[in-house]
């Protein structure tokens, strides 16, 4: 295991759903079911490539393609569709994400750990969506800075990396989901995992937390 004391690590990147907050992949399949409701093709659609994609794609491609697996919907009105749903799935997710919160030692974790370290989040959401959802959570200070989609978590790992101008290893990359993993791996950077209902992880070849409040004592 790589030596991930504080002297070692001067950035933290986090992941964004699951990873600070409580609601993770059920609270994005729960708002596709919402957005579908009133068309079960549409809708079982939006589920196959929520599943399918597995966080690799933004949420307007998520929504292209299932309007493209639905035959009643015109080509022609398409991209007015993917704008028009993606407005709605973004309302649905801010109100269920309020609702469900942080997990539970998320703000005194990030108010230590900001004075030791620069933070940053990376994540899949698209990146006005997520500064919005940050700012309804009222935690939108504590992060150097916030990078989401367009830009794949790969390519925004390596933007913060640059911007910071650290090394892979003064890097620590926060997460819930294997891809997150991936990514962190891929680039040389430790991965530290955050164990939920979801991810189910128990005994892994990485770290494990199950909160940011756990990284205060890791990183001593």
């Amino acid at each position: 295991m790589k030596d991930i004391r504080s002297e070692n690590i001067k950035t933290l990147v986090f992941d964004f759903d699951g990873t600070l907050t409580k609601g993770g992949e059920s609270l994005k399949k729960e708002s596709w079911v919402e957005l579908g409701k009133d068309d079960l093709s549409f809708q079982k659609a939006l589920l196959h490539a929520h599943n399918f994609f597995a966080g690799s794609k933004s949420r307007f491609e998520i929504i292209r393609y299932a309007l493209g697996e639905s035959s009643h919907y015109s080509k022609k009105n398409i991209e007015a569709l993917v704008e028009g749903y993606a407005f709605q799935y973004d309302q649905i997710v801010q109100r269920r994400l309020l609702a469900s919160g942080l997990i539970e030692g998320t703000i005194k974790g990030l108010e230590v750990l900001r004075n030791r370290f620069s933070l940053y989040i990376n994540t899949s959401t698209p990146e006005i969506a997520v500064k919005e959802s940050l700012k309804n959570l009222n935690i939108r200070h504590h992060f150097s800075g916030v990078f989401g989609k367009p830009s794949s978590k790969s390519q925004n790992l390596k933007k913060i990396i640059k911007k910071e101008n650290v090394l892979v290893e003064n890097v620590l990359f926060i997460g819930d989901s294997e891809h997150d993993r991936e990514v962190a791996t891929d680039l040389g950077v430790t991965f530290i995992g955050v164990a939920n209902k979801e991810n189910r992880w128990k005994h892994t070849d990485f770290p494990l937390i199950h909160s940011v409040f756990d990284l205060i004592v890791l990183t001593q």
